[in-house]
Formats: structure tokens, sequence, C-alpha cells
């Protein structure tokens, strides 16, 4: 089922999957960490998740859009006169599967971001320190 989910979702589909396999280890890995190991008690550096969920979900939903481009040229790159319909159906095929896939990986993404940011509360310290900034500027 996976195989053709990536054989279906054309040349994109390889770079999707990249995507996932590090946005599931990162939500996995948090989850494990923050419920069995021990509870954090807050949210820094590279690894929190506003710093590494997002970027994933842009890139997901920019590479489902490339995936949609990349589909629509070669289904309609089969008019060279006559119209074959298993060429258009296919390119068609891809186009839908990369978008559905760069999307569900972009709401997966988002939503984890989102539960994350709610569960892991942030670091105090570079709070106070925006604010200092932003009072001291005013």
């Amino acid at each position: 089922m996976l195989r053709a989910l990536l054989v279906k979702s054309g040349v994109v589909a390889f770079p999707l999957l990249v995507v996932s396999i590090l946005l599931f280890g990162f939500i996995f890995s948090q989850t494990f960490f923050y419920f069995f190991k021990h509870r954090r008690k807050e949210n820094t550096g590279f690894f929190s998740s506003s710093k590494f969920i997002e970027p994933l979900a842009g890139i997901a939903v920019s590479l489902g859009l490339l995936g949609s481009v990349t589909g629509f040229i070669r289904a309609f790159s089969a008019f060279n006169g006559k119209l074959d319909p298993n060429i258009l159906t296919s390119g068609l095929s891809e186009a839908y599967y990369s978008t559905a896939f760069g999307l569900v990986l972009s709401i997966a993404a988002l939503t984890s971001s989102y539960l994350f940011s709610l569960i892991l509360p942030h670091s105090k310290e570079g709070a106070g320190e925006k604010d200092g900034r932003i009072l001291a500027s005013n």
C-alpha cells in the first residue's frame, strides 16, 4: 500500500517520505520523552516544536504543490495531436496524490506543533528577554 502511494505520487514522493519520517520521528520522540522519561519543564533550542515542525509543514505543502505541477505537466504533455487517456489519468492521479500527501503531512505537522506548544511550555527566560527588548525599544 505504501509502495503504491509512493509510485502514484510521482517525483516528489521520496522527498515527502523523508519529511514524513523526520516529522513522525520527532513527534514520537517528543511524546516519548514527555510521557515516559521525564516531564520536561521547558521547550527550548533547535528541537523545540515550533522551530523544527513548522518548517516541515511548509516544506510538505510546497512539495505537494510541486507534485501537482509536475503531475499536470505530465498529464497535459500527452496532447500531441491525439489524446491518450491513460497518460492523462496517470498524470492527474500523480498531481492529486502528491497534493494530498503533502497536505496530510502539513496538517499533521501543524496540529502536533500546536499541541506541543500547549503541553510543553516555553522557556521563561527567552520570553522575558524578548519582552525586555520590546519594552526598552518603546
